[in-house]
């Protein structure tokens, strides 16, 4: 079944800083709604890059776990069993996956638009996301995914801490749960585990413009700027490129 999601709407580096709207989001999280909380949660989408597939949802992923019978009694109550369950027998990544991978990556850097850029950046978050080593593990992450499209932040974290558990090398579960702790205005958490994620892949471009924006929010300029360029050189055509300071005497 294919399902049509809403491509996100991006804001411009600078304009909208995450810090500004982290407490409105929370605010509407508790009941303190705020009339433009969906434009503001669209706002830190674009302005940091830790969610996940942020263009658009992978449509590949069910919205919920198919009615396999191992995969029932999940949906009935007992999902985390279920995962523990697959999650001793976790597939490692098949060379093919893996030379799919680079390929995206070679397509990636030499893209000589901004739009062929973009279409081999979204055919990456989309791969990171089926990258996963389960089905099962990859429809709890769609999960938590959902449940943070929601506003309930709560309910993602728990979903994304039972996916890290139960499969620790998955580097889009570490990077998802990073952006939950971010919107939970938990900026060093967030930073941990997005640390993780490149430990995992060092080639997350979204986990280190993510780590940019972070590290720019606590005045961390220089460390900032070294995660932005390291994300510019695997992706030269990342939004997140206009917030690349000029050197003295230099133009970018």
């Amino acid at each position: 079944m294919r399902h049509s999601f809403m491509k996100t709407r991006e804001a411009a580096p600078g304009r909208f800083g995450p810090a500004g709207c982290v407490s409105r989001l929370i605010g509407a999280r508790h009941g303190r709604r705020h009339p433009s909380r969906k434009r503001d949660l669209n706002a830190v989408r674009g302005a940091i890059r830790l969610e996940g597939v942020h263009h658009q949802e992978p449509r590949h992923v069910p919205i919920s776990l198919p009615s396999h019978p191992a995969r029932r009694g999940a949906c009935a109550g007992n999902r985390g069993r279920a995962l523990a369950r697959h999650g001793r027998g976790l597939r490692p990544m098949s060379q093919a996956m893996a030379r799919e991978r680079d390929k995206l990556f070679e397509t990636l850097k030499s893209a000589p638009d901004e739009r062929s850029g973009r279409q081999a950046e979204n055919a990456i978050w989309q791969f990171w996301v089926r990258s996963a080593p389960t089905p099962e593990i990859e429809a709890r992450l769609t999960e938590a995914m959902r449940a943070r499209s929601s506003y309930d932040f709560e309910t993602a974290r728990g979903i994304l801490d039972e996916v890290i558990r139960n499969a620790p090398d998955y580097a889009e579960g570490w990077n998802q749960r990073a952006f939950i702790l971010f919107l939970q205005n938990k900026p060093d958490k967030s930073l941990e585990d997005i640390d993780r994620c490149l430990e995992l892949e060092p080639r997350h471009f979204g986990a280190l413009a993510g780590k940019a924006n972070i590290l720019m929010m606590q005045g961390r300029v220089e460390l900032a700027q070294k995660a932005l360029r390291q994300a510019i050189d695997i992706h030269p055509w990342l939004k997140e490129r206009r917030m690349l300071l000029e050197p003295k005497g230099e133009k970018i």
